[in-house]
């Protein structure tokens, strides 16, 4: 259903959201082919780039495992300008406690920075064979540990798909997982429009996924009553 948002005129909203799928678990012995044959169906090279013994393996305080390593070694090869792991320092540390409560930190064993639609298919899929623990962050604003963060596997963090595109003609919003209810605001002041979103502007996107309290919620419902599609 669509709704009217606001006080210059009705704008809807449209947010791009990567929904991650079932995870399989494979069996240890047959993870590695299985891995190798996904890599082939996206035409990539077939080889495996991990190391069973290496600090992917075993990540951060022993919480590592092999499924854990293959998914980590095959960002890491292919998508690695989007990779953070325990051996960038302290880059590492500032992008494990990007959260607005030091309570929600985590220590995954890397940390996958998308920047398109399609990186995030890639690892949906890579997830969908190895089975590895996850995580998303989005804004990061929930103060409880393991909402948008995680101890083990990957930490999937939206942070640089930051797109958002104003159509007046639907008088529709555009929005990357990435931005902040603030970023989303700022952009808008120039067409003198709002959208019912989030009370704060550090909050994040991942808001619509459980209702979200809006200043504008009396009036037009929830900010996720007001999202018209999502792109999976």
């Amino acid at each position: 259903m669509q709704r009217a948002f606001t006080m210059q005129g009705p704008i809807t909203l449209f947010l791009i959201i990567a929904i991650l799928s079932f995870l399989v678990n494979a069996a240890p012995q047959d993870l590695s082919s299985r891995v190798r044959a996904y890599l082939q169906s996206q035409g990539v090279n077939a080889t495996i780039p991990y190391n069973a013994n290496g600090p992917q393996a075993h990540g951060v305080n022993g919480n590592g495992d092999l499924a854990t390593a293959l998914t980590c070694g095959v960002l890491n090869a292919y998508r690695d300008i989007n990779l953070v792991t325990p051996q960038d320092g302290q880059l590492y540390t500032v992008q494990a406690q990007q959260h607005w409560s030091p309570t929600a930190w985590g220590n995954p064993n890397c940390i996958f920075e998308p920047t398109t639609v399609r990186e995030v298919q890639f690892f949906v899929g890579l997830l969908g064979i190895t089975g590895t623990t996850y995580a998303i962050r989005s804004g990061g604003h929930s103060p409880f540990k393991g909402f948008a963060s995680t101890d083990k596997g990957v930490l999937l963090a939206f942070h640089k798909m930051k797109g958002v595109e104003y159509d007046p003609q639907s008088e529709t919003v555009r929005m990357s997982m990435g931005n902040t209810w603030g970023d989303v605001y700022g952009h808008l002041t120039q067409y003198n429009r709002i959208v019912v979103g989030g009370r704060l502007p550090p909050v994040g996107m991942a808001l619509v996924t459980g209702g979200g309290l809006s200043h504008y919620s009396n009036e037009k419902g929830f900010a996720g009553d007001n999202v018209v599609n999502f792109e999976v």
